[in-house]
């Protein structure tokens, strides 16, 4: 793959953490006058930072080897991420595919998973730890971010859009992404299905943000190219929701939002072309449906 994502899918959706706002919003880097001594948790959200950051040096140390295997996780149905350990799914897919690797790098993606397990293992000990109200934490770390941003034809567009949706389907993918161009044509097969039953699917391509007009140019050529006419977004690069795709594992990767802005399920990694894929997607979506009528 082009990149090397981070350790999670969404660490910020996972482990959201009291500082942020709703739906993303930044905290303030400046203290008030009158701010007393830290909360107990704002300190824990500071180790749970410092924790998702030692989990993606992890990974970073070994961007070579682990590119290679991340690159194997859209083609295999078996191995499709479904809200388990991540250590327990990068040791799935490293043992399907020990082949391609020796010894010595078989033996450096071991220590690198072990060590991922063991900050895993600290981290859900501060999740539990928290002393928030477990319902508040739930829903906020359900909430999709906030955005702003265009379509690749020029036209405003944020996440009020959801409102008006019983359901949408949200992918991320960039131009470069074999699996990410191959799903293009079911995703807008996808979209008109939706569009009946008053949902849409809606692309963000990461090449576009900040507004690169070359890299739109070349984004829209190829969802024409695969006759792929559901609205593509561009939004700012530093934005709360650009921010969060570097947290992703890998690409293409898909959520399901309902019309609340409240994301139904995991994240699914691995483009729809692929029945399983598609399955655990189909699964979601007929949630947010239900919901919807039943609300």
């Amino acid at each position: 793959m082009k990149k090397l994502m981070g350790a999670f899918l969404a660490m910020t959706l996972l482990f959201p953490l009291a500082a942020c706002g709703a739906k993303g919003a930044a905290p303030s880097n400046e203290a008030s006058e009158d701010t007393a001594a830290p909360s107990a948790d704002g300190e824990r959200d500071e180790e749970i930072r410092e924790k998702i950051a030692e989990i993606n040096a992890v990974l970073e140390g070994n961007a070579e080897l682990w590119n290679q295997l991340i690159e194997k996780m859209d083609t295999q149905p078996n191995l499709i991420y479904d809200g388990k350990v991540y250590s327990q799914y990068l040791s799935e897919t490293l043992d399907a595919n020990r082949d391609l690797f020796s010894d010595k790098e078989l033996q450096v993606l071991m220590e690198d998973i072990e060590r991922i397990k063991m900050l895993e293992d600290e981290l859900a000990a501060l999740d539990e730890g928290g002393t928030r109200n477990t319902d508040a934490r739930d829903a906020s770390q359900k909430a999709f971010p906030a955005f702003e941003g265009r379509d690749l034809d020029g036209k405003k567009v944020d996440s009020s859009l959801f409102a008006g949706n019983a359901v949408t389907v949200v992918n991320f993918w960039f131009s470069s992404c074999e699996a990410c161009v191959a799903e293009l044509g079911k995703l807008d097969e996808l979209n008109r299905a939706l569009q009946e039953k008053g949902g849409a699917v809606i692309g963000f391509n990461t090449d576009t943000f900040g507004g690169d007009e070359k890299a739109i140019a070349e984004a829209k050529g190829i969802l024409e190219k695969k006759s792929a006419r559901y609205q593509n977004v561009w939004i700012e690069k530093g934005s709360d929701l650009a921010d969060l795709t570097n947290g992703f594992a890998g690409y293409p990767i898909t959520f399901v939002v309902d019309r609340n802005g409240n994301i139904v399920g995991d994240p699914v990694l691995g483009g729809i072309d692929n029945p399983a894929v598609m399955e655990l997607l189909q699964a979601q979506i007929d949630t947010a449906l239900q919901q919807d009528k039943q609300s």
